[in-house]
């Protein structure tokens, strides 16, 4: 994830064109989340400024598509706001 961080973003000039990125990896992370919730739920806490907001928006889009407990997805998202602060009004 810190490698492929918004400079891999569409539009962007990339050494590996086709390979894809942030754009890509991002919405397998969804996909990953959405598949397991409960495996990733922490992993958000070891995301730090580094980390593209794509990620966290995909995070949250794969534990709501996953019909986790609405609580849980609330907890997490307070979670993201504690660690990310007005960095996430992109997200929401």
């Amino acid at each position: 994830m810190k490698h492929f961080d918004d400079s891999t973003e569409w539009g962007q000039p990339g050494e590996h064109f086709l390979k894809g990125g942030v754009v890509e990896l991002s919405r397998a992370f969804k996909e990953v989340v959405k598949g397991n919730p409960e495996q990733y739920m922490t992993l958000v806490e070891h995301f730090d400024e580094s980390i593209s907001s794509a990620y966290f928006s995909a995070f949250l889009d794969g534990f709501e598509e996953s019909g986790i407990d609405s609580e849980k997805l609330f907890d997490e998202c307070r979670k993201i706001i504690s660690l990310r602060g007005s960095d996430t009004a992109v997200l929401f």
